[in-house]
């Protein structure tokens, strides 16, 4: 077994807090180089005593996940994302779920036990799969159908409120790069994912037609009871 100091360490994150009846989230942290940092968030679903994380970010010694369940499932929705995916996967015996087509960064770092898609079983019995048709590379969301539905996303939808866990050089630029605190389409996601001379305005059209009322991304806040209006404002910004 790989040494736990093989892996990426944990970056500053806050508490695991319950935000829906089983499902939990962690507001964390991610170093992009030099001075560079953003926030980066994982959402755990519990089914019974097992747990599903969803976009993984390593917790702090100090903050046992065993607490709440056992982990099974790591689930990785973007093809950008993966960093903490081999740690909880060794550590914990766990499965993992990945699409095909994956960034050749991540590329089988862990292999997939489970490939997902469409009209396919997710990690646990009341979520759904979504998945992206006309992307570069292969990107997903899911959808927990309690609550009035909770859309789990990656990069693709993104709910800014406020950048509190990113740096001051990070924060100067992100209006530059096309970030605004609001509900919107990860500008630098849809950049490198939309093919040369095509769009993807009909994959998140599709999207649309899930039945959600809140919304929680790996960058930014939960979104509570509005997300739906918000991501089809989103929407309609990025491909007006």
């Amino acid at each position: 077994m790989t040494s736990i100091s093989a892996y990426p360490k944990s970056t500053p994150h806050g508490p695991v807090e319950e935000i829906f009846t089983d499902i939990f989230w962690v507001h964390g942290s991610i170093n992009m180089g030099r001075g560079a940092k953003f926030n980066r968030n994982m959402v755990i679903v519990r089914e019974g005593t097992d747990l599903t994380l969803i976009n993984a970010v390593r917790l702090d010694d100090d903050q046992p996940i065993q607490d709440l369940g056992t982990v099974k499932h790591v689930v990785r929705l973007g093809c950008f994302h993966g960093l903490d995916d081999p740690y909880y996967v060794d550590t914990y015996g766990a499965d993992f779920w990945a699409f095909d087509n994956q960034h050749p960064s991540y590329k089988d770092k862990p292999k997939p036990k489970y490939v997902m898609g469409e009209n396919m079983p997710a990690p646990f019995s009341y979520g759904e799969v979504f998945q992206f048709h006309d992307t570069k590379w292969s990107e997903g969301a899911l959808l927990v159908k309690r609550h009035g539905g909770v859309l789990i996303t990656c990069d693709a939808i993104q709910h800014h409120k406020e950048w509190s866990r990113a740096s001051m050089m990070t924060r100067i630029m992100l209006p530059f790069l096309g970030f605004t605190k609001t509900t919107l389409i990860g500008p630098l996601w849809l950049k490198a994912m939309t093919k040369e001379g095509g769009s993807l305005k009909a994959d998140f059209e599709r999207l649309l037609t899930l039945d959600f009322e809140h919304g929680v991304g790996a960058h930014g806040q939960v979104t509570y009871h509005t997300a739906r209006r918000e991501v089809e404002q989103a929407v309609a910004n990025a491909f007006s």
